[in-house]
């Protein structure tokens, strides 16, 4: 598979709450299920090459949420995190009914598979996030305020359609060039953007004739961001699975979070990658499956 290819050409689809039918792809592998919860703006595409590490020991899942990737979503649903965790489920009833199933998660996945478990207890065995969006509204009034409307602001501005694929990697190498440099390069910013991969090619499509869009609209991704306030922070008191939570060094309000839910429910345990930022399962997805691994106990 080359890098501008998506991971599943074919996905599989299920129905979700709302009209939504979910798209979910499987990325093989032999052992219990492991499902990937991806971050707000990327796609399941973007665990391939975690997942390429994780194979000879789980069958690798990951679920394309409401409004990203290839998942169909209609235009009034809304981007309520309830969704995801509903679309969560659907993919769990599809592949293993009510079997507990292992979960791994970056940062609103990570929120979404607390969620739900809090609307089907008992549906996640044991679960693993990068930064997972804990919010906790009085600690962040403290950090940072305007968290995470100026994540939305962000995304309401960001451009929807380019003239090719590599313009997209021109476009956000550019941008994110100095904010990531010290952990993941010019080449690493590549694969990152490149394996959100959330773009269509269809040259009739209306928005980009002849170039690619985004197949998670800037106004969805805004929305996402808006509903970042979740209650997932508050649903940790009544998890009954042990949660690994992963820390990075850059010092953002995720970070803080990772820290604070460590600090405040005794079901998370705190790992620090003081090298990683935000993306760090993009970064250095070889070093986060070996963490994977040896949370769920079956490393060599």
């Amino acid at each position: 598979m080359t890098a501008n290819e998506s991971p599943a050409a074919s996905p599989h689809y299920v129905d979700s709450t709302d009209g939504v039918r979910v798209a979910y792809h499987d990325f093989g592998g032999s052992g219990p299920l492991l499902l990937l919860s991806h971050a707000t703006g990327f796609c399941a595409g973007v665990w391939q090459p975690m997942a390429e590490n994780l194979t000879d020991h789980f069958r690798c899942v990951g679920i394309d949420y409401r409004g990203h990737g290839y998942t169909i979503t209609p235009a009034e649903t809304t981007m309520a995190w309830t969704g995801m965790a509903n679309d969560l489920l659907s993919v769990v009833d599809a592949l293993v009914g009510d079997e507990p199933v292992f979960v791994a998660g970056h940062s609103m996945g990570g929120a979404a598979l607390v969620l739900a478990d809090r609307l089907r207890p008992g549906t996640v065995a044991k679960a693993w996030g990068f930064e997972p969006i804990l919010y906790d509204a009085a600690m962040m009034a403290t950090v940072n305020p305007e968290d995470p409307s100026r994540m939305t602001q962000a995304a309401q501005r960001r451009r929807a359609s380019f003239e090719s694929r590599e313009a997209v990697y021109e476009r956000y190498a550019a941008k994110h060039a100095a904010e990531h440099a010290r952990s993941s390069g010019i080449a690493g910013l590549r694969r990152l953007r490149l394996r959100r991969d959330l773009t269509s090619d269809d040259p009739d499509h209306a928005e980009c004739p002849g170039g690619v869009t985004l197949r998670c609209t800037p106004a969805r991704e805004a929305e996402t961001f808006a509903n970042a306030r979740s209650g997932a922070f508050e649903a940790l008191a009544d998890i009954e699975f042990d949660y690994r939570v992963l820390m990075s060094g850059d010092g953002m309000p995720p970070a803080l979070m990772a820290e604070h839910a460590a600090e405040s429910w005794e079901r998370i345990q705190l790992a620090r990658y003081p090298e990683l930022t935000h993306f760090g399962p993009l970064e250095q997805p070889e070093l986060m499956a070996t963490d994977v691994l040896e949370w769920f106990s079956v490393a060599d």
